[in-house]
């Protein structure tokens, strides 16, 4: 197949994922539960491969559902994700049309708005633009990323110290090597419901911390620049916390000088 798509999921003691995910091509599904073992199974002539692992953490799971991908193009997901019929048609075209693509990122359909930034047309993704954007939007050709060695940091999504930002290093790291990120205006899935965030609990101190944290990992030499930006652009960071500016910056540049002491 051309297209797998590569699951990160939790606690899956069973083989209904597919089913309910409306798979229609052949997936790896990295299944952090309590025990340590490799399942696979045929679903609709499609083969799907369960890694189960007891170790945590996001980005180690998307890293593992990569080790076993075997496919032209990836396309990552979460569970709580249906996709629709022709997505693996979708897919195809697209990267047809886009030819020097290495990398492109999707709309995901939702019953709400949940602020998610919105695809209305093609465009390049660059240093400037990158931070808008989840993990399960993207798909990418699997050799690009291979040959390339890029992978998920370890330090950064749900199960590890700083709650997030492991899909914007991943897209930094793409930059940083060169690939071609091109956002499109199509949806290959919608979300099955809206349910609460695993990692987000408002705009509290770590909130804040942790965005430092990653703006000193992914940018340590301008860190304090994009976190100027980021206050003046997302006017929530004050209006929906207890926080002033100055203090919103002042935790933002704790997490960035703590980058800086760590290493």
């Amino acid at each position: 197949m051309s297209v797998q798509v590569l699951v990160a999921s939790m606690h899956q003691n069973d083989f209904e994922l597919p089913k309910q995910m409306n798979l229609s091509s052949d997936a790896v599904i990295g299944n952090q539960c309590d025990r340590n073992s490799i399942d696979e199974i045929d679903y609709k002539n499609f083969k799907i491969k369960y890694i189960n692992s007891t170790e945590r953490g996001v980005g180690l799971n998307r890293n593992n559902t990569l080790k076993y991908a075997t496919s032209d193009y990836c396309a990552l997901a979460d569970d709580d994700m249906i996709f629709y019929d022709n997505y693996v048609e979708i897919v195809e075209e697209l990267f047809k049309k886009y030819k020097k693509a290495d990398f492109l990122i999707f709309n995901i359909d939702e019953k709400q708005d949940n602020g998610r930034r919105v695809n209305s047309k093609s465009k390049k993704v660059n240093l400037l633009n990158y931070l808008n954007y989840g993990a399960s939007r993207f798909v990418f050709r699997r050799e690009s990323i291979v040959k390339n060695n890029i992978l998920f940091n370890l330090n950064f999504g749900g199960g590890t110290p700083h709650s997030c930002g492991e899909d914007s290093l991943f897209l930094r790291e793409c930059l940083a090597k060169k690939l071609k990120i091109i956002t499109v205006p199509y949806s290959l899935a919608y979300l099955s419901d809206n349910r609460e965030s695993t990692w987000f609990k408002g705009f509290d101190e770590k909130y804040f911390y942790d965005k430092g944290y990653f703006l000193g990992t992914a940018h340590p030499k301008i860190g304090k620049l994009f976190a100027r930006l980021l206050v003046f652009r997302h006017k929530e960071f004050v209006n929906d916390s207890k926080f002033t500016r100055k203090e919103v910056l002042n935790l933002i540049f704790k997490g960035i000088k703590d980058v800086k002491k760590n290493k």
